[in-house]
């Protein structure tokens, strides 16, 4: 197992991406191949934060924390997409390639909403987070939650959205943007954005990765007892899993 006590994480194309931190800020990186293996490798973690949906709606209305999101990134509130109901994610894990039938029991769901394209890309990465969360002692060791990487850089960077998106295909400059964000509060984060390329970048993980999973590991490590939800207080979906997204302000 490893050491670290404080973790990261952002699904990737070789799995899921993760940066750890002991309580001395010691760092580690990793790709996982799949869920639950991951969360094996950090059994002996106190927290790990990770960059997917947990907790669905089962409509009409959307997750509580959704909207309260977007209202604090109003230049990247697309970026708060809205995440598909339970029944509809139950349908897409038995029939993974029926999208016209899973935007139809959408539909019906929601009263009219649709999946987006960006939507369908990630269905398995909140299927296989779903089926893990289920499955576990609501207890259980470590615990996980979610985080938001823009409510992440929003909270770090005093209450200010990101000016630029992180996209790489639209320029360098959204995520040099929030390099400068995470070398403010931990002064190893380009170290470790800079190993994270040479390791990875190209074969297993992407820069907008590395860089959500880094966010989600400084707020784990420095909020320590800080941590803050949207809502603030978080309701549970009908198989008691928590609806929220965690952020720290320094």
């Amino acid at each position: 197992m490893a050491q670290s006590k404080f973790v990261g994480v952002d699904g990737c194309k070789g799995g899921w991406f993760s940066v750890g931190f002991d309580h001395g800020g010691a760092y580690e990186l990793g790709v996982h191949d799949d869920f639950s293996q991951l969360l094996a490798y950090y059994g002996d973690a106190e927290l790990i934060l990770v960059d997917m949906p947990i907790g669905l709606s089962d409509g009409p209305e959307e997750r509580d924390g959704d909207k309260p999101a977007r209202s604090k990134l109003p230049s990247r509130r697309s970026s708060v997409f809205r995440i598909p109901t339970r029944q509809t994610m139950e349908y897409l894990e038995r029939n993974p390639d029926d999208h016209d039938e899973a935007k139809d029991i959408e539909h019906r769901a929601t009263g009219g909403t649709s999946i987006s394209p960006y939507t369908f890309g990630i269905v398995c990465k909140i299927i296989e987070v779903d089926k893990v969360m289920r499955a576990r002692p609501r207890d259980a060791k470590p615990s996980v939650r979610e985080v938001h990487p823009e409510i992440c850089f929003w909270a770090l960077n005093a209450k200010q959205e990101m000016e630029y998106s992180k996209d790489p295909r639209k320029g360098p400059e959204g995520v040099e943007e929030r390099r400068r964000v995470l070398e403010k509060i931990e002064p190893s984060a380009n170290s470790i954005y800079s190993e994270a390329l040479r390791k990875y970048m190209g074969k297993q993980v992407a820069e907008d990765d590395i860089v959500d999973a880094l966010a989600a590991a400084v707020t784990a490590y420095h909020g320590q007892g800080k941590l803050r939800t949207l809502p603030e207080n978080p309701t549970q979906d009908q198989r008691g899993l928590p609806m929220e997204m965690v952020y720290y302000i320094p």
